[in-house]
């Protein structure tokens, strides 16, 4: 929806957008679900993630939690992904360099489920587009 509030709220359930984007010439169709991360609504994951092309796993650099989260879904989702499935974890808030407690090196070492790591302030995304 290209806007940000600081008082966003976490997500019940599902949220889910689509938006057709173009990649050298071609015309991509991104699904875009957005999975409620707590335990309660692991059995509504894996409903959504069967025959994925790819995943985008975002975590919380502040939030040392949100990296055992990840790694316990990453178990789950095994379970149900294709072998050409692409990983992407992304390490979100690195620019809050005195409230981070997941180093990049943590995520690397650990990242058992993902083909790649890559760190953003997902604020400023909303200017790049």
């Amino acid at each position: 929806d290209d806007t940000f509030s600081e008082n966003s709220i976490t997500t019940l359930g599902v949220d889910f957008k689509c938006r057709t984007i173009e990649i050298n010439g071609r015309k991509v169709m991104l699904q875009m679900w957005d999975t409620a991360g707590e335990e309660k609504f692991g059995t509504l994951q894996s409903r959504y993630y069967e025959g994925t092309h790819g995943v985008i796993a975002i975590i919380d650099l502040t939030n040392e939690q949100s990296l055992e989260n990840i790694l316990k879904w990453g178990e789950e989702f095994d379970r149900h992904r294709l072998d050409a499935t692409s990983v992407v974890i992304v390490g979100n808030k690195c620019d809050l360099i005195h409230e981070r407690v997941i180093a990049a090196e943590t995520i690397q070492v650990r990242r058992k489920l993902s083909d790649k790591f890559a760190e953003f302030v997902l604020l400023s995304l909303l200017e790049i587009r």
